[in-house]
């Protein structure tokens, strides 16, 4: 699960591999229980509230809860509904296009 306070991913699988693009918060730091992918293009954005994770197949998008601004897992949506996965693509791409290239 991917949360604001680590990540934000989208995958494309593209010619037999994974191209991985992932938004991260600024600050934010990636929790060890979540695989280090070096692959793909890294953006930052300076605060976001919300998770998520898109693939060709299925997207999962996490909210925060009105009392304690965590992202939830009791606040989220998950689909297989073509429509569905398209708003959450259309979601990623508004978020990457408020982020900036991550600066090693």
């Amino acid at each position: 699960l991917v949360t604001r306070s680590t990540n934000q991913l989208i995958a494309k699988k593209d010619a037999n591999k994974i191209d991985l693009k992932r938004i991260e918060e600024l600050n934010s730091s990636i929790p060890k229980s979540i695989p280090n992918v070096s692959t793909g293009e890294i953006r930052i954005i300076e605060h976001i509230e919300i998770g998520m994770v898109i693939s060709e197949k299925e997207a999962y998008i996490r909210f925060p809860d009105h009392l304690t601004g965590d992202v939830s897992l009791n606040k989220a949506l998950h689909s297989i509904n073509r429509n569905f996965i398209n708003f959450a693509k259309d979601l990623f791409r508004y978020y990457w296009e408020q982020s900036n290239v991550k600066e090693d």
